[in-house]
């Protein structure tokens, strides 16, 4: 009889529950839920509400160094630049040998591995090298500290570079000789200081005849490997020995500069430049959001004007887009290292900004809504001149864009 009951009783239950799940759910949700608590969406759409926006570029004066290229040669708008300082250490025997004059610098030269090229990929490399008599560290180092620069008029470099093609055709190896007398001098003051004037490196520079900016392997402090590092060769010969020795010296500080700059014309575009570093932002005015708003996703998108974009053969792919505390001076917010993504796919540029649209909506007294700044990526080792269509563009479309969603209780 027990059995029986429990049966009947599950049975109902169950019909109960089927019946309830089959009603409307929102004559039902709205008796249980309070109004005051229900949910609302939206979303806000930039070109739907024909919002007030702007943009523009600028440059800034970066710290040098700590990018993965070194970059050398010309495009139509600028030239780059190359310092390596070289740090040679050797034994004693070797010091006792420079200083007795029984070593000699037999030959001496510079090999460099291609990573990167921009510019017309028919045009030949071509650079002069000098030395540098003037103290200088990649530390600090930055625009200002070009004219500070003492260097040789002698050019060092005596052979026109070569290439040594890989199996795949590509170009592997770049290598050029040096002035043995120079690079004697080098390691003769590493034996005695008080012997021959100091050089605190080189400095490359292109010809005019390049055309092309390439990118060669910079110094990775990660990593131990001199595979792909740009190496100082010198073939070092005693009557003692059996046969030469070579020493490969990796540059100690590396940096490419800029020389000559010319900024782009004034087409309305955004414009996003590696190396001189130049740096774009965009304002986006919204309508007013309502209190205790929860922005769920925000996704701004720029649209890339190609007729005044100059790319590398390692495409600029994405930008770093950060909240500005001040748009009349480019001063960043409070937070500058959090900043957004935005990722490249073909022609347009986008990414999540929902923290910053957050942050404005709350009122943020460190996040006022003054724009947000945007660089490339890879802004310390290209060469790329990427545009952008700007806010006053005819095509309406073609604008900085600004979605987001929200929700809010009713």
């Amino acid at each position: 009889m027990v059995r029986i009951l429990r049966l009947s009783l599950l049975v109902l239950t169950s019909v109960l529950i089927f019946i309830s799940c089959n009603q409307d759910p929102t004559s039902i949700g709205s008796n249980i839920v309070p109004s005051k608590n229900q949910i609302g969406f939206a979303q806000v759409d930039s070109y739907l509400g024909n919002y007030k926006q702007s943009s523009s570029y600028y440059s800034i004066k970066p710290k040098l160094g700590g990018g993965t290229f070194i970059l050398i040669g010309n495009l139509p708008y600028m030239q780059s630049s190359i310092l390596l300082r070289w740090d040679i250490f050797m034994d004693d025997s070797l010091k006792t040998a420079l200083q007795n004059g029984s070593l000699t610098v037999k030959s001496a030269y510079l090999t460099m591995t291609p990573v990167y090229t921009i510019g017309d990929s028919t045009s030949s490399l071509d650079f002069t090298i000098s030395q540098i008599r003037s103290p200088w560290s990649a530390s600090g180092f930055d625009r200002d500290s070009i004219s500070q620069l003492v260097l040789d008029n002698s050019n060092i470099k005596i052979s026109n570079i070569t290439i040594t093609k890989s199996t795949q055709n590509f170009d592997s190896l770049y290598s050029c000789n040096l002035n043995t007398s120079a690079v004697y001098n080098w390691l003769k003051y590493v034996a005695d200081s008080n012997s021959v004037p100091r050089s605190y490196g080189t400095q490359l520079t292109p010809t005019s005849s390049t055309k092309k900016i390439i990118g060669f392997s910079a110094i990775n402090l990660l990593s131990s490997t001199t595979s792909n590092a740009t190496l100082l060769h010198v073939v070092l010969s005693r009557p003692t020995w059996s046969s030469d020795d070579t020493l490969a010296v990796s540059p100690s500080q590396d940096i490419h500069f800029i020389q000559k700059y010319i900024p782009p014309a004034n087409t309305g575009d955004i414009y996003l430049e590696g190396s001189y570093a130049t740096e774009g932002k965009v304002f986006i005015d919204f309508p007013s959001i309502p209190k205790n708003v929860i922005i769920n996703k925000a996704t701004l998108t720029l649209y890339v004007d190609s007729l005044n974009t100059t790319d590398g053969s390692l495409k600029s792919d994405s930008i770093n887009a950060k909240t500005l505390g001040d748009s009349t001076s480019n001063v960043l917010s409070k937070d500058s290292s959090t900043y957004a993504l935005l990722s490249r796919s073909g022609n347009t540029f986008s990414g999540n900004v929902a923290w910053m649209i957050q942050k404005w909506i709350d009122k943020d007294v460190n996040y006022p809504n003054q724009g947000i700044t945007l660089a490339l990526s890879d802004q310390a080792e290209s060469a790329a001149r990427i545009a952008f269509y700007g806010s006053k563009n005819p095509n309406k479309l073609l604008r900085p864009k600004l979605t987001f969603t929200y929700t809010q209780k009713q």
